[in-house]
């Protein structure tokens, strides 16, 4: 199997620097691919390129560059399209800049005062693993999200009575066009009086920290008038570090419609 090399896209206007970061990363003898830029301009425009060419595992960037400088150079670099992770190598040894730099994206703040490539190295590394762990905690959640939204029943989050989330089956089974006409409002507002009282008493529950599941059925009113029965399952959980419910229900009106029908049916027959 080859070896897996790392692309590095070096950003830096001193030459001197640029040959001493080359020289002191090809002496630890990781597999790292150089690519040299003196100015930001040049360097965006490879990130914003198409292909391989354009795809880095990591950015070297100065802070002091002809034309950037500051923490705003590490904003210019992540707005390209290439999402490489940007570690800064600089003269200034400032707390204050290391740690604006770090608020604005960086993965490190490094100084030229460089004890060896080892360092440096071990920067490269850790940028390049977190970044990739991100990007696939990202894609996993993109993943559920998608599954939340394409699921057949619906599926809501209450905070209290507020909802704080919907997916697109809960708007379509409560009747409503888009999120923003839910979102923030209190569910109990869509419940059937006759069913209030039986979700007010999981809303306590949950509110008050009681954990496990719970089953119920409770009607709901459509703005257009209709009633849906949903049975729910509900699950105790924490939401942005407040007790807070899952709601899971499906849509059983037709089912209970057809129930009742062969029930009254079989009594005619009796």
């Amino acid at each position: 199997m080859a070896e897996q090399r790392f692309r590095i896209l070096l950003v830096e206007d001193n030459p001197g620097d640029a040959f001493l970061v080359r020289t002191l990363l090809e002496e630890t003898g990781e597999p790292f691919d150089i690519e040299h830029r003196s100015d930001l301009a040049s360097a965006m425009a490879v990130l914003n390129g198409d292909g391989p060419d354009a795809q880095f595992d990591v950015v070297l960037l100065d802070l002091t560059l002809p034309d950037s400088s500051g923490v705003t150079t590490i904003s210019r670099v992540r707005s390209c399209a290439n999402t490489a992770p940007v570690v800064v190598l600089t003269g200034h040894k400032d707390e204050e800049l290391a740690f604006d730099a770090l608020q604005h994206g960086a993965e490190d703040y490094l100084t030229k005062e460089f004890p060896d490539g080892r360092t440096i190295r071990r920067s490269i590394r850790y940028a390049i693993e977190r970044s990739r762990a991100e990007r696939a905690l990202k894609e996993s959640e993109e993943r559920y999200r998608k599954l939340v939204e394409l699921a057949p029943e619906l599926i809501s989050i209450l905070s209290g009575e507020e909802i704080v989330y919907i997916n697109q089956q809960g708007l379509s089974i409560l009747g409503a066009d888009d999120s923003a006409a839910l979102v923030g409002r209190s569910f109990m507002e869509m419940v059937h009086p006759s069913s209030r009282e039986t979700l007010g008493e999981y809303i306590v529950r949950y509110r008050d920290g009681y954990g496990g599941r719970a089953d119920f059925t409770i009607i709901c009113q459509r703005p257009d008038g209709e009633n849906v029965e949903l049975e729910v399952s509900a699950i105790a959980f924490t939401h942005e570090g407040a007790p807070a419910m899952l709601m899971l229900a499906e849509d059983v009106t037709e089912k209970r419609k057809i129930e009742r029908q062969l029930v009254q049916t079989s009594k005619l027959a009796t």
